[in-house]
C-alpha cells in the first residue's frame, strides 16, 4: 500500500510540451493513463509523376499516422520537417504504417517514389 504522502506525489506528476509544463493526473494507484489523440481528418496524398515530393497542408496536430496504400506497387519515403528522399527517410511498402509525432501536418514530407501510389494520412 502507498502512503498518503506518496499518492499525493504521484497524483501531481508533469510533462512537458512546447516550453510549457502540463500536470498530468494519476490515478489513485498511481498509473497513469494514455491514449492516442482523436483523428481529425484522414487524407489521400496521390503522386503525380516519379519521384514526387510532397508535403503536409497546414493543420495543427500531435501525430500523423501514415499508411502507403494497399495497391501501390512502389515505396513511399517518409519524415519530418525536410525534404524525404531514400537515404534519409522512413521506408514504407504497400500496406506498412508508421506514426510520427509533430507540431503540424504541414511537417510531413514524402517521397513518392512511383506514379499514382499513394500515402493515406490520418491526423491527429
Amino acid at each position: 500500500m502507498l502512503s498518503d504522502d506518496m499518492q499525493q506525489v504521484l497524483s501531481l506528476l508533469t510533462g512537458f510540451s512546447k516550453n510549457l509544463r502540463i500536470v498530468l493526473q494519476a490515478s489513485p494507484v498511481g498509473s497513469l493513463r494514455t491514449t492516442s489523440a482523436r483523428i481529425q481528418d484522414i487524407k489521400h496524398i496521390e503522386g503525380s509523376g516519379a519521384n514526387d515530393e510532397v508535403q503536409g497542408s497546414d493543420i495543427p496536430c500531435s501525430e500523423v499516422m501514415c499508411m502507403a496504400d494497399p495497391t501501390n506497387t512502389g515505396t513511399i519515403w517518409v519524415r519530418t520537417l525536410t525534404t524525404a528522399t531514400t537515404m534519409n527517410a522512413w521506408p514504407l511498402a504497400v500496406g506498412e504504417v508508421i506514426t510520427l509525432s509533430m507540431d503540424n501536418y504541414r511537417d510531413l514530407r514524402a517521397l513518392i517514389v512511383t506514379h499514382a501510389d499513394m500515402l493515406i494520412c490520418a491526423i491527429a
